[in-house]
């Protein structure tokens, strides 16, 4: 049914079955039909697909955000000290 899915998330297909009824059980509607052996989104899982790729792409950017702070933050790093120690 979700092969593929299942193997870039790196589980068996049961466990993500499991997961996926679990997740509609905790939002208390459906997010997927399943139709011909096929996962197609229902109304509230097309909210929760875009919702989540909103989410990711901040998760991006903020993780971006971070490594560039860490990179400056070594251009000022002296001999054990910040310059912010130095003063």
């Amino acid at each position: 049914m979700h092969k593929k899915a299942a193997e870039k998330l790196f589980l068996t297909q049961s466990a993500l079955s499991h997961q996926l009824k679990e997740l509609e059980s905790r939002l208390g509607t459906q997010i997927f039909y399943r139709v011909n052996n096929q996962l197609v989104f229902t109304t509230s899982g097309k909210e929760l697909r875009d919702a989540s790729k909103e989410i990711l792409e901040r998760l991006k950017q903020a993780e971006s955000t971070i490594q560039e702070i860490s990179q400056d933050h070594m251009k000022n790093y002296i001999h054990g000290y910040s310059q912010k120690e130095t003063i």
